[in-house]
């Protein structure tokens, strides 16, 4: 049966001692909504969001973080977005290396009128259909531990061949897996690539130095690189 959607309440008080804000936690909420109605899945992940705001309160508050929270009802055709957390603009799986599967979903087929699935996490070989508010917990930590770090250029150079493609691939997966922020960018004009020095591509260039120069890097060389 469908449970008559909440909003949760995350008023957080920030630091008016010191007026600092030296992180930021941004949340979205998305879930499906209608007739003023969530489904029993999204109602459960609601309940969850509010306790794991709540329970993280005092720990907001001494670092003197800044929260902002809000609430999106999507409607039927937006169903694959449903029992969606966003934290500083990334889904809640990415900060905790999970999965996204799909189950099917009794509550949200009474509410649609058809037989649906709505999305769920896998993580560690466990199967979450309501975000519990532990993984709510560590996801928000994970982020906020993110925000003290800065984003890494990363520039790969190279005529856009297959180990080329396969170089930037494998560095965003290495820097996702470690949690680390990168901005990559292909760089295929000869001249910038010469003026590297670089002779043999793919070359990986990191903050302006050339870390690397022929053939595909393995993920051991990667996560050096981004420690």
């Amino acid at each position: 049966m469908p449970t008559r959607t909440s909003r949760p309440k995350p008023h957080l008080p920030q630091d008016t001692t010191s007026g600092r804000r030296i992180s930021r936690l941004d949340i979205e909420w998305r879930h499906l909504v209608a007739e003023g109605n969530t489904c029993r899945r999204c109602g459960d992940t609601g309940a969850a969001l509010r306790q794991a705001l709540e329970r993280l309160r005092g720990e907001l508050i001494r670092a003197g973080v800044a929260v902002s929270f809000r609430e999106t009802p999507l409607g039927p055709g937006q169903l694959p977005e449903s029992n969606l957390i966003l934290i500083n603009s990334r889904p809640l799986e990415d900060w905790l290396g999970a999965k996204v599967t799909e189950t099917p979903c009794a509550s949200c087929c009474d509410m649609v009128g058809e037989a649906v699935c709505c999305r769920a996490v896998e993580l560690n070989g466990k199967l979450y259909e309501a975000i519990p508010e532990a993984l709510i917990r560590d996801a928000a930590r994970a982020a906020l531990a993110m925000e003290g770090k800065t984003m890494k250029t990363i520039e790969v150079l190279g005529s856009g061949c297959a180990n080329c493609e396969t170089t930037a691939r494998l560095i965003q997966e290495v820097a996702q897996a470690k949690g680390v922020e990168v901005e990559i960018e292909k760089v295929q004009d000869m001249g910038a690539i010469l003026a590297y020095g670089v002779m043999s591509t793919p070359g990986v260039v990191i903050d302006g130095k050339v870390v690397h120069a022929g053939g595909v890097p393995d993920r051991k060389k990667i996560e050096a690189w981004l420690d």
